[in-house]
This record gives structure tokens, C-alpha cells and sequence, in this order.
């Protein structure tokens, strides 16, 4: 059988991502690495959800909000086992047009809810847009995507692996480690009210997808393909290409916390102004 070229996949790849087919069924989920010229090929929702995403460590960030140039102070949102626990200021975050920012401090955090909220400083002229964070409904099957930082493309059964893009046994046998991806599922079709989860510092409420997954994906939003909104942040997996089994936090739980935080008088004036900009209607897209 011919195998379709790379750009009939990437033509696929567009619809599904602009066009909102139906949800992919099990083991039709996909996985593909990402570059900037993929990413121009992508509907305009899903490309401002790819210039929002960076390599965090050894793991994933993504902008939250930002103020104008000449400032360029922003908020990136990742999970607390990647940096709850303290930033240093200046580490560096890359992201897929290799601009990179510089980190500032941790402003908030939550062992419970997996996630930290950290202010860094965008680079001159920087394309990163700010994902807008929408507490929804987590309807089963609703169709989602995944964007991630440093992904690795790579499992030890790649025969197993489905519906890996282009050449896929091929890629995902030797592909990168710590790449750029995006990643395209559903909700559970069942399984999807909140469930608790026990982390090493805390009992975390997720929602369950099927969603491709791997190391190097913590921290990644996963936005509903038909709003590009995010709804939850990616916490955890079991990376098999089989099953692609994958937990996020709500999305609204975490915006609750950091709303009582504000609430409460901890941030500082400017601060404060960014955290505002979470709580903003989504736009239309």
C-alpha cells in the first residue's frame, strides 16, 4: 500500500485540528512532532496555541498572559512537580521559533491542583500569545488537542503505535527526544468526572482523555478543538500507544485558587494585573 505523503498527512492534520471532525475512536488518536513548518499549516486557533507552548526544563510551559511590549512581562503556566517547588531567576524557556524568555520568579503554586504559576520576561518582539484558560464542562468524547514542549517521540513497542503521523513506526521508533508535538483525542467516553489521583506531595483531582502522551509532556495545556480554549492542564499519562490513557487538572479548579489568592491581597499591584487577565472571556474564534 502507498503510504501517503507528508503532505497529504499535514493536509489531514489541518482539517482535524480546523474543521472539527468527529472525535478520533480508540487507537486512531494523533501524535506528531512539531516544527514551525507544520505549525503553519495548522488553522490560526491551533497555531496561537503552538506559539503560546515552550521547553521548560525537562518538561512543558505555556503563556497564560502577558503585557505589551516594551514591558514583555508574561505568566506561564506548568505543574508543580516541575516547578512548584522554587525557580531560579533567568532559567530559560524555549520556544518553537527558538525565542526564548528568561524566568522571573514563581508567583503561585498548588501541590493539590499540580500547578505553578511562574512570571517570566518574553523576548523583544515575541509571537507568543496568550492561551485563554475556560473552565468548561468535561463532556465525554468532546474532542481535544494537546500542545507540548518536550515531548519524546519515542516507545518501546513502536509496532503498537497508532496513528503517529507521517512514517510513524519509523518516527516514533527513533524519533527526538524532548520535541516539539501535538497531540490530537477525545475525553473518555465514560470516565469523565473529576477523579482523585495520589502524587508524591499531594491527592490531585483529574479528568481522564484519550490522548496521545509521554515524558517531557507535563505542563501542557489541553485546549477543546472546537474553541482552542484551555480546559485542563496535563498532569500525568501512561505514554501506550495502545490505550493512551492521559489525566489533566480542570481547568476551572485551578482558576478558582488563583481567583482566592487575588481575592485575598497576595499579589502585588502589577501582579495582580496580570492574574486579571486570566479570568477574561475567551474570544471567539
Amino acid at each position: 500500500m502507498r503510504r501517503p505523503s507528508s503532505k497529504q498527512l499535514t493536509s489531514l492534520w489541518t482539517v482535524a485540528i480546523c474543521c472539527g471532525l468527529a472525535a478520533p475512536a480508540a487507537g486512531e488518536s494523533r501524535f506528531h512532532r512539531l516544527t514551525p513548518n507544520f505549525a503553519s499549516h495548522l488553522s490560526y486557533g491551533a497555531q496561537r496555541a503552538a506559539s503560546a507552548v515552550a521547553k521548560f526544563r525537562h518538561a512543558t510551559a505555556f503563556v497564560v498572559a502577558h503585557d505589551p511590549q516594551p514591558t514583555a512581562r508574561a505568566l506561564v503556566l506548568t505543574n508543580y512537580h516541575v516547578a512548584g517547588q522554587g525557580v531560579k531567576a533567568g532559567e530559560s524557556l524555549r520556544f518553537l521559533d527558538r525565542s526564548k524568555a528568561k524566568t522571573v520568579r514563581l508567583v503561585n503554586s498548588n501541590a493539590s491542583l499540580d500547578y505553578a504559576l511562574i512570571e517570566v520576561v518574553l523576548p523583544w518582539g515575541s509571537n507568543a500569545h496568550a492561551l485563554p484558560l475556560r473552565p468548561e464542562a468535561i463532556v465525554p468524547s468532546r474532542k481535544i488537542y494537546s500542545v507540548a514542549g518536550y515531548a519524546n517521540l519515542h516507545f518501546n513497542n513502536p509496532s503498537q503505535a497508532v496513528g503517529g503521523g507521517p512514517s510513524a513506526i519509523e518516527e516514533i521508533a527513533n524519533g527526538p527526544q524532548g520535541s516539539f508535538a501535538i497531540a490530537v483525542g477525545r475525553l473518555h467516553d465514560t470516565n469523565t468526572m473529576p477523579m482523585l489521583m495520589r502524587f508524591p506531595n499531594a491527592t490531585v483531582t483529574t479528568f481522564q482523555s484519550v490522548l496521545p502522551n509521554s515524558g517531557g509532556m507535563s505542563g501542557s495545556p489541553v485546549l477543546a478543538r472546537d474553541t482552542h480554549a484551555v480546559i485542563g492542564l496535563h498532569t500525568s499519562g501512561g505514554g501506550v500507544p495502545v490505550a493512551w490513557q492521559e489525566s489533566a487538572v480542570p481547568i476551572g479548579l485551578i482558576l478558582d485558587d488563583m481567583r482566592a489568592r487575588r481575592d485575598s491581597g497576595a499579589f502585588d499591584f502589577n501582579t495582580t494585573r496580570l492574574v486579571n487577565q486570566l479570568f477574561l472571556p475567551a474570544p471567539s474564534n
